[in-house]
């Protein structure tokens, strides 16, 4: 018992520290960074969701093929922005950001080649480019926002 409550006032003091002093520059980048506060995670998660309801649709011949390679571009989308804020110094998370970035284009061609195979329609087609040219404007605006500060 005694171990849990040493443990939570250094915790307690060590965000009252963080709270009340404001850092350095240099030190800002030094902390992680909870990716589940990160706007553009919580969109790329969202986004999964709409691409693999898309893809219930496509033949089971494309199973191994487009619907395998759109799902996991789609998923690496979210994992390197939560891996990048992991990272120590912004250089790090601006590069898993420039890589989320990569997968965003990945899925934005992949949707276009299902598109002109017809296996998804021109209109669902048009609304999952937007939310993913959105995505990818955030990405970025997120990586040059963390350079600039870095």
């Amino acid at each position: 018992m005694g171990y849990k409550f040493s443990l939570w006032r250094k915790v307690k003091s060590l965000q009252h520290f963080l709270i009340q002093r404001p850092l350095a520059k240099d030190q800002r980048l030094r902390i992680m960074r909870n990716y589940k506060e990160v706007d553009v995670w919580k969109v790329a998660i969202d986004f999964v969701k709409k691409i693999y309801g898309a893809t219930t649709s496509f033949p089971r011949s494309e199973k191994y093929g487009i619907v395998s390679q759109i799902a996991i571009a789609s998923v690496s989308i979210s994992i390197n922005i939560a891996e990048g804020c992991s990272r120590k110094t912004a250089k790090d998370f601006a590069r898993f950001l420039e890589i989320s970035i990569g997968s965003c284009f990945e899925v934005e061609t992949l949707i276009i080649k299902s598109t002109k195979l017809n296996y998804i329609s021109i209109d669902n087609s048009k609304v999952l480019i937007e939310e993913i040219q959105t995505l990818q404007r955030g990405i970025n605006a997120l990586r040059t926002s963390i350079l600039k500060s870095s």
